[in-house]
This record gives C-alpha cells, structure tokens and sequence, in this order.
C-alpha cells in the first residue's frame, strides 16, 4: 500500500526522475538517521538492563535459567558475573547467529568502560550520540585495551633488563608466567644459558 507522498515521488519521477532521485536519496537519508537514533536507544536500555541485573542477583540466576541460551553454546554462569553486559546484549539482539554475535559483542565493548564505572543508564544514550555513535565508541575501546595491553608489558624497566631471565621479567611485569593480560596461555622463553647470555631476543623490524 503506497502513501501519498510515494504517489507524489512515482509522478514526480515521470516528468523529473533526477529531482525524484534527489528526493528518494534525501528519504533514505532520513530512515537511517531515524534507525540510528532508534538502535542507540534499545542500546541504551539494553545497557539499563544489564546495570540493575548487576545489582540484583536473583535477576542474574532467574535470567542465566531462561530457554534462550540452550540455543547458545557458550552460556552464562549463576555464579560468574563478569561478562554482565555482554550476555544482556546477546539476549536482547537475539544472537544466536556469528554476525548477530558479532554485533551484540561491539555493543558491549563499545559501553564496556562506562559499565565498569557505573555510569547511570540515563546518560548512556547522550554519550553515545555526542561521542560519534557507537562505532566511534567501539574504536576508543579498542584502543584503549591495546595501549593498556602494551603498557602492562613495559611496565617495569626490568622487563628489557638483559641480565635477568624471561620469567623474573615476566613477573617484574606483573603476569603469571603462564598466562597473558587476558589470561591466553603463552609461549615460555628458554631460561638463560650456562654462560650467563640471556636467551631473550627482539626481532629487528622489517624495512
């Protein structure tokens, strides 16, 4: 069923087809603002949920219970929280598909900073709006876990000291020796040879 401004574009497009496009091209413009303006606030109140089930833990184990994670192979724990707002994000986006996944993981890491701050649902859609969106959100938080990443290895000056082992460097750093900043198993450096020559190499960047 056609409205009458589509009526008015269709005969417009009969005497004017460059202007209807323009006029066609200027619609579409407008539903994406307004698709826009509607996924950042669902994100918002997907955001709210996930704050008061962080505050109310009979919420979180009624919600872990619910039929929607049997269709989800990794699935939320009753006594494991930490993973709060992601695990709404999945829910409220039904993603029960990669790309669905995918999206719902953006969501969450993009709001993921101000969650860990309890920033108040209230503000979330503002911030998202005058931060760029959430792309622009998700790009500040994926480089803020690089640079906290690469500042957790250089932490200590120790960690380039040649006349110590890979291991006491490791733990000068502040990382169990088997593990990364992300708890990822990671590769052992041989220990120092019988001479005292330090085994730990840095590799020349490439030209």
């Amino acid at each position: 069923m056609t409205s009458q401004m589509d009526e008015d574009l269709f005969e417009m497009a009969n005497f004017s087809p460059v202007h209807a496009a323009k006029e066609c091209r200027q619609k579409i413009a407008n539903l994406k603002r307004g698709y826009r303006a509607q996924l950042r606030h669902c994100v918002a109140e997907a955001y709210g949920v996930a704050y008061g089930m962080a505050r109310d833990n009979d919420a979180w184990c009624a919600f872990v219970k619910e039929g929607f994670w049997k269709k989800r192979k990794k699935r939320p724990r009753a006594n494991r929280q930490n993973k709060i707002l992601l695990h709404v994000m999945v829910y409220v986006f039904d993603a029960t598909s990669k790309n669905a996944y995918d999206r719902a993981w953006k969501y969450a890491t993009a709001l993921e900073k101000y969650f860990n701050e309890g920033v108040k649902p209230g503000k979330i859609e503002k911030i998202i709006e005058e931060t760029g969106g959430l792309e622009a959100l998700l790009r500040s938080a994926q480089e803020a876990r690089k640079l906290a990443k690469k500042k957790a290895l250089f932490a200590d000056e120790s960690y380039f000291d040649l006349g110590k082992s890979t291991s006491d460097a490791k733990t000068d750093a502040g990382f169990d020796q088997d593990e990364d900043q992300d708890g990822e198993p990671v590769k052992q450096e041989q220990p120092p040879d019988r001479k005292g020559k330090n085994l730990l190499r840095f590799s020349a960047p490439r030209s």
